[in-house]
């Protein structure tokens, strides 16, 4: 069964939101050293998930363990409508706009982890090679409908089906258009087409 969310509902700013705000983060600066660690760190969390259940997952366990030793963190509390909440924050308070984004984006994506297959919707788009969060659907495959399409493009039977489809389309369309001529009265002229 798939799962669908509604156009219309009220998203809270939940966790899911959070990461794809991150992930348009790390689309737009792929290149910056904070970008290219969470992406190492996304890329080993989405390796643990597909590993999990079997002794394959100890080798990006390891590798994640170390690459999170380099961050550290201080709990704070906080009170809202929901009581007392408990939330992270970097331990060095003199970090860079880039480094509080990537502090923010690796406490995301933990969080996320910890959801039961939270990390499963994160995903690589196959036609842009892009991280997205599949917000929408479970078996959401593309980023968007840009790569869907030109996924879809590409198949050349696809594309002979729909050039085929097409055609007689504007087959049909023109013999109908011909009809309601005749029946209005007009006729075809002699020598053109």
């Amino acid at each position: 069964m798939k799962e669908y969310i509604r156009k219309k509902k009220k998203a809270a700013l939940s966790d899911e939101v959070l990461v794809e705000h991150d992930l348009s983060y790390l689309r737009e600066h792929p290149e910056s050293a904070q970008a290219k660690r969470v992406e190492s760190i996304l890329e080993l969390l989405t390796q643990i998930e597909d590993y999990q259940g079997t002794v394959g997952f100890l080798i990006p366990f390891r590798a994640l363990a170390a690459r999170l030793k380099s961050y550290k963190w201080v709990r704070k509390a906080s009170v809202n409508s929901d009581g007392l909440m408990a939330h992270y924050w970097p331990a060095n308070e003199s970090l860079s706009d880039e480094d509080v984004w990537e502090y923010h984006a690796v406490r995301g994506l933990l969080d996320l982890a910890q959801t039961e297959g939270g990390l499963s919707r994160i995903r690589r788009c196959p036609e842009c090679t892009q991280w997205f969060f599949a917000l929408r659907r479970t078996d959401q495959k593309y980023c968007g409908n840009v790569c869907r399409q030109r996924n879809y493009d590409k198949d050349e039977e696809k594309r002979a089906k729909k050039l085929k489809t097409m055609q007689a389309n504007y087959a049909r369309e023109k013999e109908r258009d011909e009809r309601a001529r005749r029946k209005a009265g007009y006729a075809k002229q002699p020598g053109k087409k």
